[in-house]
């Protein structure tokens, strides 16, 4: 039913009321403003002054008023369309909420250090520097091991970036990230690194991260001075230390070891 013939059908309602007849009740029990006008009309109609004219007037009124009400009403009862109901609203609500957090999920994570996973150890190069006396530096593969003479001095980059500074009569052999002082007098200065520094002697193993120490190795002993930082040394012959800056300490020969006696330089 259209807004017209609701309007029409609510006209005839109260041109029945007015004229004495009685309305239509089937559609007085639906038609909520029909009710209230019909109230209206009859609590006006009962004043004295009340005249065909004057009902004419009204009845215009109350029409001209009711015919935007009964509209509004039609548009309200129409049938909803997918697009217009709740479901549609909702899925589309869900979806608009989906799309923002996903958004500005990477945003809220951006400053967000991630630490890369590598499992790999790092890969050094299998060579070293070296000066003598202060000459020129020279770049020796790992397989040649260094001899000093007496009165010599001579500063080796190995190749994890730690420096050695030696002292002749030397003979020591050059790791990635260590070396083996088989003889002679040094002082180390170790850059910080994951993995572990390693030097040894005749005597013992030193173990350190990053600092500086000097290493003195003779025929019966090797003594080990800190001068930065903290070494952790593993003597063949007694049990494992930790030495701080200032701190130092012997490594002892064994007795098969003091026995033995190391080649010159001359005879190499």
């Amino acid at each position: 039913m259209t807004s017209q013939e609701l309007s029409k059908e609510c006209e005839d309602v109260l041109d029945q009321a007015l004229s004495g007849k009685g309305p239509n009740q089937t559609h007085l029990s639906a038609c909520r403003q029909c009710r209230h006008t019909l109230a209206t009309i009859q609590a006006i109609s009962e004043l004295p002054t009340a005249t065909a004219i004057e009902y004419q007037t009204l009845k215009g009124q109350v029409m001209k008023r009711l015919i935007p009400i009964l509209k509004e009403k039609y548009a309200d009862e129409k049938p909803v369309s997918f697009f217009q109901s709740w479901f549609f609203r909702l899925a589309l609500g869900a979806a608009a909420l989906i799309l923002a957090f996903s958004v500005s999920f990477p945003m809220l994570n951006k400053d967000v250090p991630v630490k890369p996973r590598n499992s790999l150890p790092i890969v050094l190069t299998q060579n070293f520097k070296i000066s003598v006396n202060g000459e020129a530096k020279k770049e020796v593969s790992l397989d040649n091991p260094v001899s000093l003479q007496p009165g010599e001095k001579a500063t080796i980059t190995i190749p994890d970036g730690s420096s050695l500074k030696v002292e002749g009569p030397a003979r020591l052999t050059i790791a990635p990230r260590g070396f083996h002082l088989t003889s002679g007098f040094l002082t180390a200065s170790v850059v910080k690194n994951p993995q572990t520094f390693t030097a040894s002697t005749p005597h013992g193993q030193i173990f350190v991260l990053g600092t500086v120490f000097s290493c003195d190795s003779t025929t019966h002993k090797t003594v080990v001075k800190v001068i930065e930082g903290r070494v952790k040394v593993k003597p063949d012959q007694g049990s494992e230390k930790v030495l701080s800056a200032g701190d130092s300490v012997e490594m002892q020969a064994d007795a098969v070891n003091a026995s033995e006696t190391i080649p010159s330089i001359d005879s190499e």
